[in-house]
């Protein structure tokens, strides 16, 4: 019995002491919580690059601490001040981790402010106990488990159909660890306007440059972005896979948890998704990826720089993975076949019935295999993405079925691609040249773009023979005079070429411009405000060529006796020489409606030849009223 007691004591002791070893849940906790935050006030933590990165505190000199966050949630602040002061916003933190759990704990801060709390135990290096234990069970849910080895940021190449996305856009995807379970099915994490339905695209451009929108992060699967952008929008996928610690995986998916549902306000050319997701990956220490030389930045920019940074020495990205848009796949496939491939795929994509047919019957079997992948891919792009049709369904079992007959294998050598996006020149544009006019004599001219790319250095995630261009201003320095020939505030072209010319897949074209121009070469005084728009058809008459031709108008500032309006039918081609070289040619028929002046012909003709990855060579000739003559090296910076 003694023995017996003395144990007992024993185990009574210990217990003793390891209660007054941990620390207590509730009011006898406060010294030890009051230790932590006076630990971080002598580490100045409040100040640290990290925590006002955790914060999205901004410099505002109309602060008292020279701070407001970017966030205008209430619910992201545990401070009543902590919007605009980062001291009371990391004490305030530091307290509330120690609250003890309530019913429910995944309202509990170190759940709800996720990142926080895994930044808190890293920087101070404080034991988990020192803290009230609470098990986040809905974040143990989004992350499955913490399953996630990996993080990818990806980039979704421009789009001309809507001005959300012109300049391309980029989000992140969680990487699983289960190999059993499909890449499609992994969270991925977007940053967007919130737009109501109703806003057109003037309204939308307007008011995303003026900050008149809410913005903020959502999460959903990967197949939903996969399939919205490749194939709905025809939008190729870039993804370039991140080289991090698993503490700096966990920091990240901390921090966009407790981002999610959160306001920011939205900004057009500078606080966009880019903007927003490189601030988002630069919580890891060192990593300096926004482009703050700028007062705008463009999502390829953000990929150019992530491609060239490096943690510790070695490179922060250790692989690019290109997804294919569903129209990429059948171009690369079709163009990959010969003459009499090609036949056979006409053939049957305008009658199914042409699978017994000769042009297809009388190929052997492997050409008959890239035939059917090439129509497989074909009647998938034609097809409704959303709600394809019964007879489209039939022909692509058939399809199927008639591959199921032939060996595995194929004669395609894989997806091609262009340059990933991070390999393309820089977005804007500076040039300058020796100009010729016949009317005005002979001078020099000053371009200079701020954005984006025109139709001969298209590319690299830009849409091919197209182009985007905003705030292009053209100076000419003739006869003693400076004087601006033309400003662009937004001009875009869009040239879709039908590639494979079948049914479903013809060229289209179509082009919008806003600015002011001299109303022809002959003067430099008249200039105008302008209008225009057009549409029409576009051809590829081999890979490397595409003519198109369109019809349109104009509205502008009435001078000179133009008259305000003019229709215009023009004709143009695109032909590329070589990687580093090509041209373009366009000839414009304007029959002015309401002016005695009668049919104007302009025409032009622009060779590019590329000296390296930021520099071109340029040759203009132009020919309206006056003919004028252009040499000059551009530089993109």
């Amino acid at each position: 019995m003694l023995m017996i007691a003395r144990v007992l004591v024993c185990l009574v002791l210990a217990s003793a002491w390891s209660v007054s070893a941990l620390p207590a849940v509730g009011e006898g906790s406060s010294s030890e919580v009051e230790d932590i935050v006076r630990l971080a006030q002598e580490q100045d933590l409040s100040s640290t690059n990290s925590w006002l990165r955790l914060g999205h505190y901004e410099e505002d000199s109309s602060s008292a601490l020279g701070w407001t966050s970017a966030i205008h949630s209430p619910a992201f602040f545990l401070s009543e001040t902590g919007i605009t002061n980062p001291v009371a916003e990391l004490e305030a933190t530091i307290r509330a981790f120690a609250q003890a759990p309530g019913t429910n704990p995944d309202l509990h801060p170190q759940c709800h402010f996720k990142g926080r709390y895994t930044w808190l135990l890293s920087t101070l290096q404080l034991d988990p106990e020192r803290f009230p234990a609470v098990h986040c069970e809905a974040y143990s849910k989004w992350t499955k488990g913490q399953a996630v080895e990996s993080i990818s940021l990806l980039y979704a190449t421009g789009y001309l159909g809507n001005p959300a996305s012109y300049y391309g856009h980029t989000l992140l995807k969680f990487n699983s660890t289960d190999p059993a379970r499909s890449a499609l099915l992994d969270v991925s994490v977007n940053y967007g306007a919130i737009v109501p339905p109703n806003d057109g695209p003037i309204v939308y451009v307007l008011k995303g440059m003026l900050g008149g929108y809410d913005a903020g992060f959502s999460h959903i699967q990967f197949y939903f972005h996969n399939h919205n952008y490749g194939e709905l929008e025809l939008r190729d996928i870039w993804e370039y896979q991140l080289d991090l610690s698993q503490p700096q995986v966990d920091l990240i998916m901390g921090h966009l948890w407790e981002l999610l549902g959160k306001k920011y306000r939205y900004y057009f050319f500078r606080k966009n998704c880019g903007y927003r997701m490189a601030e988002i990956l630069e919580l890891v220490e060192g990593l300096d990826i926004i482009p703050r030389s700028h007062p705008y930045v463009y999502p390829q920019t953000v990929m150019t720089n992530l491609s060239e940074a490096t943690i510790a020495g070695q490179p922060i990205v250790s692989e690019v993975k290109y997804h294919p848009s569903r129209q990429s796949r059948l171009y690369n496939k079709y163009q990959q076949l010969d003459n009499a491939e090609k036949t056979a795929v006409a053939s049957v994509a305008e009658n199914i019935d042409a699978l017994n047919h000769s042009e297809y019957r009388q190929l052997d079997s492997g050409s008959q295999q890239v035939v059917l992948e090439t129509l497989g891919d074909y009647i998938q792009f034609v097809s409704d993405p959303q709600t394809p049709s019964d007879a489209d369904k039939s022909r692509y079992k058939q399809v199927l079925s008639e591959r199921f007959k032939l060996p595995s294998g194929s004669k395609f050598t894989g997806i091609g691609a262009t340059k990933p996006p991070h390999q393309g020149r820089r977005p804007s544009y500076i040039q300058l040249g020796g100009v010729s006019n016949q009317a005005l004599g002979e001078g020099i001219s000053i371009n200079i773009r701020p954005s984006y790319y025109d139709a001969l250095d298209a590319g690299s995630g830009h849409v091919d023979h197209s182009e985007l261009k905003m705030g292009e201003v053209q100076l000419r320095y003739l006869d003693n005079k400076l004087f601006v020939r033309s400003l662009d505030i937004v001009s875009v072209k869009s040239v879709s070429s039908g590639t494979t010319g079948l049914p479903g897949d013809r060229g289209f074209t179509w082009g919008l411009k806003l600015g002011a121009e001299q109303q022809n070469l002959s003067c430099d005084n008249c200039l105008v405000a302008r209008f225009q728009g057009d549409m029409g058809l576009a051809k590829h008459l081999s890979k490397n060529a595409v003519v198109g031709v369109n019809v349109g108008g104009a509205i502008q500032n009435n001078r000179g006796g133009y008259g305000s309006l003019y229709a215009k039918s023009s004709a143009f081609t695109h032909i590329r020489l070589s990687a580093e070289t090509n041209f373009r040619a366009t000839y414009e028929n304007r029959a002015h409606i309401d002016s005695s002046e009668g049919n104007e012909t302009v025409y032009a003709f622009e060779g590019r030849h590329s000296l390296s990855r930021n520099m071109d060579l340029r040759l203009l000739v132009e020919r309206n009223k006056a003919t004028e003559y252009t040499l000059a090296l551009g530089y993109y910076w």
